[in-house]
């Protein structure tokens, strides 16, 4: 990447995590705030793309199978820890959730996930300048990987 195109890759990066911050920080309290911009600074700091999993842990057929069948799988979390910046967003019925956290999730929801379908699968670009839905189709890790590979090629994501 050029010099000056890098400068300004890291400006907008920049910009965009000021933004998420504040955005997050004015719905939420200062230490859920924090947590929930992690992903973003690490995301803005790597270049790499942040990934949503909207799920309902203890009531979701289709999200405990991707738990069992892609996120378990150590495959996978060599890719995603190499490529990404996971973000689990759950909604739970039968354990609720800190109220922080909670209010986290709901902050994400309305923002990626507005009409909360489950699972729900979204990738953004650390600099936010482009938003991806994803398949939650994958029957295994492999499939998941090839998936999100080839999405990350067309957005010229860097490895």
């Amino acid at each position: 990447m050029l010099p000056c195109a890098q400068a300004l890759y890291s400006y907008a990066a920049k910009m965009m995590l000021w933004a998420m911050s504040a955005f997050l920080a004015s719905s939420l309290h200062a230490q859920d705030a924090q947590t929930a911009v992690h992903s973003a600074q690490i995301s803005a700091e790597t270049g790499q793309p942040i990934f949503y999993i909207f799920s309902g842990s203890d009531w979701c057929a289709p999200c405990k199978r991707l738990e069992k069948r892609v996120w378990s799988d150590t495959a996978w979390q060599a890719f995603a820890g190499r490529r990404l910046q996971v973000v689990h967003v759950d909604f739970p019925r039968s354990n609720p959730l800190p109220k922080g956290a909670q209010a986290r999730n709901d902050a994400l929801a309305r923002r990626f996930n507005p009409a909360l379908r489950f699972p729900y699968l979204v990738l953004t670009a650390a600099d936010g300048a482009w938003l991806e839905p994803v398949s939650t189709r994958a029957s295994s890790a492999a499939a998941m990987i090839a998936h999100l590979e080839s999405v990350l090629r067309t957005h010229h994501a860097p490895d």
